[in-house]
């Protein structure tokens, strides 16, 4: 078994990156191959919406998303670890869910893994910041592996203070080895099963990845048939709808686009 774990936080040796360690050596002990990836490592460009890639062109971007992608598809299973900046997930763990449309050609003949995820966020006593970044961490969790083993919310702010907890670093080895095992662990009442959003009221659709427990589990906006299909049916379409009224657009650009405001930039020659 060989596991990756990949660690969105840009401060080194922060919690997310010291309960990611936590996890592979929690894998290694258990005979899996365990490495590490840190997102502040690489670079990684934000998108600029050209689809070039769900055509088939490849992305223009000159970084290391399309290495990230082809890496995490080498390993067994993933951990993605990530802290919470402001009630949200920090820039990487968005780039990459943006960037991620790149992947959707390839989603319905990919070999499913599980991914486990660990957020960390700072709140009042008695709540949890964490929630906040569990569902675009999550998103990312969909994209690179597909099926969600769980996951961890922990209570933490300053470096190092999630290893104090001992509960949270439990609940870190319970994720990886059922990451190691295949198994999904259960979601805690309240939770969607599916992507671990917090609160979903009871029989209720998850407003954010649409699991309705009506229906059967693991379907929703995220699973890789889902994503296909609106590839095909969303994306793909677009374009010709584009190149449709492109010369209706090119007369409204005309009539309402024709003042340019001055343009405001920092000053290459310097301040």
């Amino acid at each position: 078994m060989r596991l990756l774990g990949i660690v969105a936080s840009l401060r080194p040796e922060g919690n997310a990156e010291l309960l990611t360690r936590l996890a592979l050596a929690t894998a290694a002990a258990a005979g899996a191959q365990a490495d590490i990836l840190l997102l502040r490592d690489l670079k990684l460009d934000f998108c600029q919406g050209c689809l070039a890639c769900v055509y088939g062109q490849g992305c223009p971007r000159p970084d290391d998303t399309t290495w990230l992608f082809e890496t995490a598809a080498t390993y067994d299973a993933l951990l993605l670890a990530s802290p919470v900046y402001w009630s949200g997930s920090p820039a990487p763990v968005k780039t990459l869910v943006d960037r991620g449309v790149a992947l959707f050609p390839a989603l319905a003949g990919r070999r499913q893994r599980l991914v486990g995820t660990i957020c960390v966020g700072a709140g009042p006593e008695g709540a949890t910041g964490a929630f906040a970044g569990i569902p675009v961490l999550n998103e990312l969790a969909f994209l690179l592996g597909g099926r969600l083993a769980g996951t961890v919310a922990v209570r933490a702010s300053w470096p190092g203070e999630a290893l104090l907890d001992a509960e949270a670093t439990r609940q870190v080895r319970e994720l990886t080895l059922a990451v190691l095992q295949g198994r999904s662990l259960p979601a805690p009442a309240g939770q969607c099963p599916v992507c671990r959003l917090a609160p979903v009221p009871p029989a209720a659709i998850c407003p954010f990845c649409l699991y309705d427990p009506a229906r059967r589990e693991g379907e929703g906006r995220f699973t890789a048939a889902s994503l296909t299909e609106h590839l095909h049916d969303w994306m793909h379409p677009s374009r010709e709808s584009f190149l449709a009224h492109r010369a209706r657009v090119r007369e409204a650009k005309a009539r309402h686009g024709a003042f340019s405001p001055r343009v405001v930039k920092p000053d290459v020659a310097g301040p």
